[in-house]
């Protein structure tokens, strides 16, 4: 059942923005689905305003769990 109006509109995610973490967890999850393994070591990098405002937004925490198989509405 749903919970409110905008699990229909958005998924259910953690984080403050749904561009900032729900759309780089998915990136993160595609990487690793490509590699098809939890990778031993990674390089990131942000450019531009995702790069200045990564911390803030947490998408430096969205991007590995994305990589670390999480769905984006764990808590973890």
């Amino acid at each position: 059942m749903l919970s409110g109006v905008f699990e229909i509109i958005r998924p259910k995610m953690i984080g403050p923005s749904g561009s900032h973490t729900a759309g780089i967890a998915k990136i993160g999850r595609v990487a690793r689905d490509i590699f098809n393994e939890e990778p031993g070591e990674v390089t990131i990098y942000f450019a531009g305003t995702l790069g200045q405002k990564m911390e803030s937004l947490r998408s430096d925490f969205a991007i590995m769990g994305g990589i670390l198989g999480y769905d984006i509405d764990d808590p973890e």
